[in-house]
């Protein structure tokens, strides 16, 4: 019986070795043509290339790096930030206070990572309300919305709800859709001018605000707007 049992695990590492040897070739016969192309050259291989030599970096990369670094601190500071306000990335906010100047290079970079109009110096800060900071006081983020960032915020999450409906209908990204969408009476109209916007994002070529029939369409879905109205959205095929 123990013999038999041997074999057996002989042949499951063989097998399995082999598989895995087979998949690798497979991946490497893909990836040496990408590789060729890049390099612009029509060496065989990549791994008959000798290892590049350690090069201490200069002093213009080591800066880049520590700006890296201090860049993905702040971003991760920003978003436990939004995180303990309950606020949502896709909701921008107006603004993220630092304390150390940076070129506008990295202040982009903050702002597309935390989806924030601006970045500020924290000692223009006068009135702290509406403002949340890290346990240093170093870093503050802006957490007071304006009916305008609302409406941004809410046009954001019609387009995660709409990109979810065109997921449910397995359609390609090219494929159009048609998308009409309901608010209740008190907030009609509030996302008229972010329409275009989100017929862009989500590929629609046409959408309209308009009351929601029962008639059958390819896919609906209602949410919350907020914790007293909803929104309701059906999508068809273009």
């Amino acid at each position: 019986k123990s013999g038999w049992c041997w074999i057996g695990v002989l042949y499951i590492f063989f097998f399995n070795a082999t598989a895995t040897t087979e998949i690798s070739t497979l991946a490497l016969h893909d990836a040496l043509p990408i590789w060729q192309s890049v390099n612009k050259t029509e060496k065989r291989s990549v791994h008959w290339e000798l290892l590049p030599k350690y090069k201490k970096p200069t002093k213009s990369e080591e800066d880049v790096l520590q700006n890296m670094a201090t860049i993905r601190q702040w971003a991760q500071i920003g978003l436990s930030l939004r995180a303990d306000n309950s606020l949502k990335v896709r909701q921008p906010l107006e603004a993220l206070a630092i304390s150390k100047k940076v070129s506008k290079n990295y202040q982009a970079l903050l702002q597309e990572e935390l989806n924030v109009k601006k970045i500020v110096d924290i000692s223009q800060i006068e009135d702290r309300k509406g403002w949340a900071f890290s346990k240093d006081k170093k870093i503050a983020l802006r957490i007071a919305l304006t009916g305008a960032l609302e409406l941004e915020g809410q046009a954001r999450e019609m387009v995660r709800h709409i990109q979810k409906l065109r997921r449910t209908l397995n359609l390609n990204p090219k494929d159009k859709i048609r998308v009409e969408y309901s608010l209740p009476t008190s907030l009609y109209g509030k996302l008229q001018k972010w329409e275009e916007r989100i017929a862009r994002d989500t590929n629609t070529t046409k959408i309209s605000e308009q009351k929601v029939e029962g008639e059958k369409h390819d896919a609906s879905v209602q949410y919350q707007w907020d914790s007293k109205n909803k929104v309701q959205i059906v999508v068809d095929k273009a």
